[in-house]
């Protein structure tokens, strides 16, 4: 029973894609040229990162080299401030969440940083959420 069809072989059928069979070599090269904009963006994060990392590194050096009464003294002193002024309602928000952001972070940094000390602190730094 012929309904006038033909079967065609698939091994006679040729894609030939739109613009030539050269297409494909162009998406290639665009290909390489996309992994030297992503080697050199993580490039220029690693730099970023080491950057951050050694300015955080010297403030702890710097800290350490205080004598250690001047040392204590700075940190009784940040940690009192941190006690009275972020633990009120006003320093959830604004200026003064800022300034008790920045006293935290200070606070961790003294190897005087107890317990207590780090309670505080992570009371007062941003926590990721879920």
């Amino acid at each position: 029973m012929n309904h006038g069809l033909d079967i065609i072989p698939i091994s006679s059928y040729r894609h030939v894609p739109p613009g030539g069979p050269r297409a494909h070599v162009a998406v290639v090269e665009e290909r390489k040229g996309s992994g030297r904009g992503v080697a050199l963006v993580m490039g220029w994060l690693l730099l970023i990162v080491a950057i951050v990392a050694h300015s955080w590194v010297q403030t702890v050096r710097s800290i350490r080299a205080l004598p250690a009464a001047e040392r204590t003294s700075i940190y009784e002193r940040t940690l009192k401030d941190a006690e009275s002024a972020c633990t009120t309602p006003e320093a959830d928000e604004g200026a003064l969440h800022d300034h008790c952001v920045g006293q935290a972070e200070f606070l961790v940094l003294f190897p005087e940083c107890d317990v207590r000390c780090q309670r505080l602190a992570q009371s007062i730094l941003p926590h990721a959420r879920r």
